[in-house]
């Protein structure tokens, strides 16, 4: 559904305009916050997954699986709020501005009215689960691979031997973990919502 508004944005007939009055300006802004609001716990507990499965890759049958899993999670939850950044941009009544966001916000919680939909009897994904605590660390994965040995106390001899067996896409997905992380902790989580302030301005400036 997020691709489908995105050929919209993509389109020749869309266009992002100036706010005629305060008033837009100002729903724009606050439907924009509502849906960082909303998308960022999603986007949070991504990358909590993601740091767990590079972590503990030999907790899981299919590593890459379920790293992609907790990846499409964050990248929903972003694209989320970056086409209503864009879409919202496109509207110049405070009214229609809101309209948009209800619907927008309802297509950031598909995947919640899906999990709703689900029985809970017999359903894996609605059984009780233990939190996912980090118990191996980088420091252990580093100690492992210069001494072929681990230098902490916590780890056990069993996990060592199972370390042994993970390959490179472990360190593949640890550098796709590490730039979002960066990018979360550094513009995603504190100033992706001000972008609807001046991006409106940037693209009049780009169309002069």
């Amino acid at each position: 559904m997020i691709l489908f508004i995105g050929t919209i944005i993509a389109g020749d007939s869309f266009e992002i305009v100036l706010p005629s009055n305060v008033s837009v300006l100002g729903a724009r802004f606050i439907c924009t916050i509502l849906m960082h609001l909303q998308v960022e716990g999603d986007m949070r507990q991504g990358l909590r997954m993601m740091k767990y499965v590079t972590n503990h890759p030999f907790d899981f049958s299919n590593p890459s699986s379920a790293f992609f899993v907790a990846l499409m999670q964050t990248l929903g939850g972003l694209a989320a709020e970056i086409a209503c950044i864009l879409f919202l941009g496109s509207i110049d009544k405070a009214i229609d501005v809101i309209i948009k966001f209800v619907a927008l916000a309802s297509i950031a919680k598909v995947d919640d009215i899906y999990a709703s939909a689900l029985p809970a009897d017999g359903n894996k994904i609605k059984k009780a689960s233990k939190p996912l605590m980090i118990r191996v660390h980088k420091r252990d994965w580093e100690a492992h691979a210069e001494l072929n040995q681990n230098s902490s106390p916590s780890v056990s001899h069993k996990t060592q031997n199972e370390m042994d067996n993970v390959g490179w896409s472990r360190k593949i997905g640890r550098f796709v973990f590490k730039i979002l992380r960066v990018t979360y902790g550094c513009w995603i989580f504190y100033f992706l919502p001000y972008s609807s302030l001046f991006l409106p301005y940037i693209a009049q400036l780009s169309r002069t």
